[in-house]
């Protein structure tokens, strides 16, 4: 019997257990990573138009209206949209779970896609109105669908000029992947 084949069957088992945790290590840590991949990239898609009823498990979805303010127009300058930039504002109307009950808390992720050269880019909603364009009455803060009344919710997308052309708003929620939703 060679050097070789001894070594090798004098350490089998730790060469087993070398692979079996090396195996369960690379599982492990791009589990995390397959679902982020999974939220930002659903591969189910449901169109919706404006105004019609999306809905993603229990949850209701409506696109009530979206509004482009160009950084280089006339409401652009009035709103104070910064120059060389676009403000998407999209107001959305959502009714979560009827049958939920307050522990219920669920959430969903609201972005902004629209095409461009390089593929399909996205945008995260602003925390604050980066323009002086009028905020709503009342509007909520935050995509909660675990419970509760219906609500009305008002994000702002600031893209670069030109980049809103052909976009749409997509929820998503963890429970419901990879379907989502594609408001227009």
């Amino acid at each position: 019997m060679t050097g070789f084949r001894r070594w090798l069957r004098a350490n089998l088992w730790a060469l087993v257990a070398v692979a079996a945790l090396g195996t369960a290590s690379a599982v492990y840590a791009f589990g995390f990573d397959w679902r982020d991949y999974q939220e930002r990239n659903p591969t189910q898609p449901i169109e919706i138009a404006r105004g019609d009823t999306g809905e993603l498990g229990a949850a209701r979805f409506v696109i009530d209206d979206v509004i482009v303010l160009e950084g280089d127009s006339a409401d652009g300058r009035r709103y104070g949209v910064t120059a060389g930039t676009d403000v998407v504002v999209a107001d959305l109307r959502i009714t979560p779970d009827p049958e939920g009950g307050e522990d219920d808390y669920a959430f969903c992720d609201v972005v902004y896609r629209a095409p461009s050269p390089d593929g399909e880019r996205e945008w995260w909603p602003q925390t604050t109105n980066p323009t002086s364009y009028p905020d709503p009455g009342e509007s909520a803060f935050g995509c909660q669908v675990g419970f509760g009344p219906e609500y009305r919710i008002r994000m702002y997308f600031t893209v670069p000029a030109g980049a809103a052309e052909g976009g749409y708003v997509q929820v998503t929620t963890p429970e419901e992947l990879p379907r989502a939703l594609r408001l227009r």
